[in-house]
C-alpha cells in the first residue's frame, strides 16, 4: 500500500517535471495529478484506519496494565489510607 502511495507521488513529479519542460500540456498533467490524487486518497483511507486502530489499542492496553496493577495494590492502599476514606 505504501509503495503504490510512493509511485503515485512519483507520476506526479515526473508529470510536474514534463510540464515544466514543456513535454506535457498543463491540462494533461492536471488529469495526471487528479487520478493519482483519487488513488492516494483512496489507498490512504485503511492506512489511517489501521493507524487508528492501533492507537486506540495501545491506549487501552495501557489502562487496562494500570487498572490492574491498582487492584493488585488496593489492599495495601486501604490500610493505609485515612479513617474518612475508609468509610466511602
Amino acid at each position: 500500500m505504501i509503495k503504490a502511495i510512493s509511485d503515485a507521488n512519483k507520476k506526479i513529479d515526473i508529470a510536474r517535471e514534463l510540464m515544466l519542460t514543456s513535454e506535457l500540456a498543463p491540462d494533461e498533467y492536471r488529469k495526471i495529478k487528479e487520478q493519482a490524487g483519487s488513488t492516494i486518497a483512496q489507498l490512504e483511507v485503511p492506512l489511517s484506519e489501521t493507524n487508528v486502530q492501533r492507537s486506540n489499542h495501545i491506549n487501552i492496553k495501557k489502562v487496562a496494565q494500570e487498572a490492574v496493577n491498582t487492584l493488585l495494590e488496593i489492599d495495601r492502599l486501604y490500610d493505609k489510607a485515612s479513617y474518612p476514606a475508609k468509610d466511602i
